[in-house]
């Protein structure tokens, strides 16, 4: 096999899980959760707000050691190269998710509507 066609490769591989998987699912507030919607109308998942402990971004390497080590943590990830954002529900399971906006999907009410109920959890840097 060439070096360019495993450039070529790798490139292709690289936008389509960069630009092509926000296509197929992506997160937004939904009544009171965080949802992943499949196509931007399923609902293939969601997060009560009441349910969530805390917020935080994850370094790199935290979300690349996570994924090694990955009991505790369910990845859904849809952009390889974007702010990692563990979403710490109650009882200890960490949700991995890649919001467009990283961290700030959460504090933007102009783009993501407030959530009714309880007051929300701390975002920490």
């Amino acid at each position: 096999m060439s070096p360019i066609a495993i450039i070529v490769f790798l490139i292709l591989v690289f936008l389509m899980g960069q630009f092509l998987r926000p296509l197929f699912y992506d997160y937004r507030m939904d009544k009171g959760a965080i949802a992943v919607v499949a196509f931007r109308n399923w609902v293939i998942y969601k997060v009560p707000v009441e349910d969530i402990v805390q917020i935080r971004r994850l370094t790199f390497l935290e979300a690349v050691t996570g994924w090694t080590l990955p009991w505790g943590t369910l990845y859904i990830v849809n952009r390889l190269f974007a702010d990692y954002v563990a979403v710490v529900r109650r009882g200890g399971r960490t949700i991995v998710i890649t919001p467009a906006t990283g961290v700030a999907f959460f504090e933007e009410p102009g783009v993501h509507p407030r959530v009714p109920g309880p007051p929300r959890p701390p975002v920490s840097p």
